[in-house]
Formats: structure tokens, C-alpha cells, sequence
């Protein structure tokens, strides 16, 4: 999972079929099946040992540059 939410230029960018079905759901569902970008991305302190966190800015439902903190953890039903 930290390999899929690393920063490149700047910027964290999740598009459908990088994480997991909730993640798929959501981008489908409030962003149109576009990618999840956050961008002045930096890596925020783990809040746990199977936990990334990425702080930043990005758009949601068409409002632009918004603060976000976003924490990542795999789901206890996801099988490898």
C-alpha cells in the first residue's frame, strides 16, 4: 500500500483498481471514476503499523484545493 500512495512531483494521485473496492467505490460514486489526486502531498506520521498517512490539498465534488488529511489502512477482509 505505501508504494501506491507514494508523492511523485508533489503529488499522490489513487485511481480505481489501485487500492481496494471501498477506495473504487468512492472514486466511482463522488468523483466521477476520475483519480483521487492530492497534491502538495507530504507524508504525515503513522498513526499505526499498517497505517499511511498523506496530507495536502485537493478538489472534492467540484470544490477546488481543499485541505485534506487522508489516512490509508488495508480492510481486515481484503485477501492478498
Amino acid at each position: 500500500m505505501k508504494n501506491a500512495l507514494q508523492s511523485l512531483d508533489g503529488k499522490v494521485v489513487t485511481s480505481a483498481g489501485t487500492l481496494t473496492s471501498n477506495i473504487d467505490s468512492l472514486l466511482v460514486d463522488y468523483y466521477g471514476n476520475q483519480p483521487l489526486v492530492i497534491s502538495a502531498a507530504e507524508s504525515a506520521p503513522d498513526s499505526g503499523p499498517n497505517q499511511v498517512r498523506v496530507s495536502g490539498r485537493s478538489s472534492f465534488m467540484q470544490v477546488p484545493d481543499l485541505p485534506v488529511d487522508a489516512r490509508f489502512s488495508p480492510s481486515a477482509t481484503v485477501s492478498p
